[in-house]
């Protein structure tokens, strides 16, 4: 089974290095690297270039960001099964034939393993949420560093380059609609290690992680309750109030307890936010809206 990698990178040279390591030490016989930079400045290209014999495809030319930089990996990927990896986190040993073996069955479409957080104040494990999908809606959460789909599923399903944060959320509650959760394979495998760092998205651009978030929330609310849907799974017809319930509860949950907020800005972000009736908003009309950084 061909297993495509893509790892998008901009001014990553201090860790990129280490996951390119990570990825070709697989030693994984069917393995499709795929490097996407945004034209870095620092010395990104030349360790690229070190490892361009073991590539698939890559270049460092100017991007629109990360999900632009993954939709150009995918138009470059031919594998039975893709996955992103990005510039400064880690594959664990063994995780491309885990993935393999996940995929052998023809009904997986979505494999989720687990992954390791280190480097911030805490180190911990994560996995993505499993159970009903009014559950699994209301945790509006993915952990898309050991969550992997079948190439299928990128055929039907775009990242959002609107999206700067949450593309990966939005990519899985679009899977839920399309599949369900009965074509989801699980494992307590652990596939990578997910780096915390000072200039990383998680850390330094929490609250407007969260804001992408919060009104992502709200855009899945709407397209389920009008079916705008590109192929409503039974299961999501049957229970989709509770699933808006749930989104719901996600949302106000975020909007009171969220430690990423201070008060004046989660002030700030409940007034923009129902003002506008919790319209699907961009990123940039948003930060018009509330932040003040």
């Amino acid at each position: 089974m061909k297993i495509t990698v893509i790892t998008p990178s901009f001014n990553q040279g201090r860790y990129l290095e280490e996951t390119i390591q990570s990825v070709l030490s697989q030693q994984y016989e069917q393995l499709e690297y795929i490097i996407i930079d945004g034209g870095s400045s620092d010395d990104s290209p030349a360790i690229i270039r070190k490892y361009a014999s073991s590539l698939h495809y890559w270049t460092s030319e100017p991007d629109r960001g990360q999900t632009h930089a993954i939709n150009k990996g995918l138009q470059q990927a031919g594998g039975d099964v893709i996955h992103w990896v990005n510039s400064d986190d880690l594959m664990a040993e063994g995780s491309l034939q885990a993935i393999a073996d996940a995929f052998a069955d023809p009904s997986v479409m979505a494999f989720c393993g687990r992954s390791f957080i280190f480097g911030g104040q805490h180190e911990q494990y994560s996995s993505s949420p499993r159970g009903s999908l009014p559950y699994m809606f209301s945790k509006a959460q993915v952990d898309q560093p050991s969550t992997v789909f079948r190439r299928e599923v990128y055929q039907h399903i775009q990242l959002d380059e609107s999206l700067h944060y949450a593309m990966d959320l939005d990519l899985w509650f679009a899977f839920l609609c399309r599949y369900g959760n009965t074509h989801i394979a699980y494992s307590d495998s652990l596939l990578l290690k997910f780096r915390e760092h000072e200039s990383s998205k998680t850390v330094s651009r929490q609250d407007e992680m969260l804001a992408e978030r919060i009104l992502l929330a709200e855009k899945w609310k709407q397209k389920i309750l009008h079916k705008d849907l590109p192929a409503t799974d039974p299961s999501v017809e049957s229970q989709k109030k509770e699933i808006c319930a749930g989104l719901s509860d996600f949302q106000a949950y975020q909007l009171l307890h969220s430690p990423y907020l201070s008060a004046e800005q989660r002030k700030n972000l409940l007034a923009a936010i129902s003002t506008r009736h919790l319209a699907w908003r961009s990123r940039l009309e948003l930060l018009k809206l509330r932040l003040s950084l």
